[in-house]
């Protein structure tokens, strides 16, 4: 598919999900919650953050964030992110930590829930539906995301972050 093609589809998309919105409002119906799930294993307790946006551009701002912190554990432990009403992004970015000493993370599952549906990514797929940023390494023997530490100018630099890939983007848009 070629680029003006892309864009027509993703402007036409677009323009789908604002008139169902319209007409559901209009009808007075109220949406449900967007519900986000990582199911994760950390050892320190840390913070990650789920940025979203509904106009299909990759820039996040602290206005469109849910922060939630946890304590480190030896096990698996979920962290649930309720979008408020009437929000439906098209993309997310996951933000895994804060704490400089957060070494390492196993992400087991993610899944995102609306109404009756919900799009469940099992570990297997997690490293083909999110894109690392240059701060995490993903070591597939281990099945571990590695946080990294960068120095840029002599100032070490911690800003460990997932994107969408294209393939969830189109998922998102159904759900």
């Amino acid at each position: 598919m070629g680029k003006r093609k892309t864009e027509e589809k993703i402007v036409e998309d677009k323009l789908a999900k604002q008139l169902v919105r319209e007409i559901t409002n209009r009808n007075n119906i109220n949406f449900e919650h967007v519900t986000v799930i990582l199911s994760f294993l950390a050892k320190k307790d840390d913070s990650f953050q789920l940025f979203y946006s509904e106009d299909y551009m990759l820039s996040f701002n602290e206005k469109d964030m849910i922060t939630t912190g946890f304590k480190g554990s030896n096990n698996y432990q979920s962290i649930v992110f309720k979008l408020p009403k009437n929000v439906f992004p098209d993309r997310y970015r996951l933000d895994v930590g804060s704490n400089i000493e957060q070494k390492w993370i196993k992400i087991e599952s993610l899944q995102f829930r609306y109404g009756n549906n919900e799009i469940f990514i099992p570990q297997q797929l997690i490293s083909k539906l999110l894109v690392p940023n240059t701060f995490i390494e993903y070591n597939e023997f281990e099945n571990v995301y590695n946080l990294l530490t960068l120095n840029v100018e002599k100032n070490d630099i911690y800003d460990p972050y997932f994107t969408c890939s294209p393939e969830l983007v189109r998922l998102l848009l159904e759900l």
